[in-house]
């Protein structure tokens, strides 16, 4: 799976770079967007497939709050020692860790309210959160016995893009709780950002 994305990713370079050029666009945002679709799609047919998970959530209900809740603290935690490593504002390295991961919201708020200098720093940030949680999802999953494990690395990315993922390599249970993950940080992203930003 993983030489598979890396490949992938390679070989899209190579054709973006090479071949395609700005009037495309509008059909590659079109194309990933239909493949996302599909692969949510595909992530929520094995979820749903699997007898009694349902009630096997219910048990372990905590379970679907801890995860989330590790995340914001992983974060704030990365925040904080990021923040007096690179001598930057506290405050600054909060907003741009507290997007969790969802870049496109958080390059759009953090420029209009804050700077663009920040909102450029927010994007790459959470953009390469994003992107390195193809690679180290994998070795997470490999590496350790609880599976848990993977799912705070990608922050609000966990419903969507790397939804299909976390499936493949974990099993419907831990899926579940990667969208339920990604659906509570996505919730409480604008909130962070109202927060820190006023």
């Amino acid at each position: 799976m993983l030489y598979g994305i890396f490949f992938s990713l390679l070989l899209g370079l190579g054709l973006g770079m090479m071949a395609l050029d700005q009037s495309h666009r509008a059909v590659i945002e079109v194309i990933t967007t239909i493949s996302l679709t599909i692969m949510v799609f595909c992530a929520g047919v094995a979820i749903g497939e699997t007898e009694d998970l349902l009630l096997k959530l219910k048990k372990n209900f905590v379970v679907l709050l801890i995860v989330p809740t590790a995340c914001v603290f992983g974060s704030v935690v990365a925040a904080i020692v990021a923040a007096r490593l690179l001598h930057m504002p506290v405050r600054d390295m909060l907003i741009v860790t507290c997007s969790l991961g969802w870049y496109s919201l958080a390059t759009i708020v953090v420029t209009k309210l804050h700077s663009v200098e920040l909102g450029t720093i927010a994007f790459l940030s959470n953009f390469m959160r994003e992107f390195a949680s193809f690679f180290v999802i994998p070795l997470i999953v490999r590496c350790f016995r609880n599976k848990l494990l993977c799912i705070p690395t990608s922050g609000a990315a966990t419903m969507d893009s790397l939804l299909p993922i976390i499936i493949q390599l974990t099993n419907p249970a831990v899926g579940v709780v990667a969208f339920v993950n990604g659906v509570i940080l996505s919730v409480l992203v604008p909130i962070f950002l109202q927060i820190l930003l006023n």
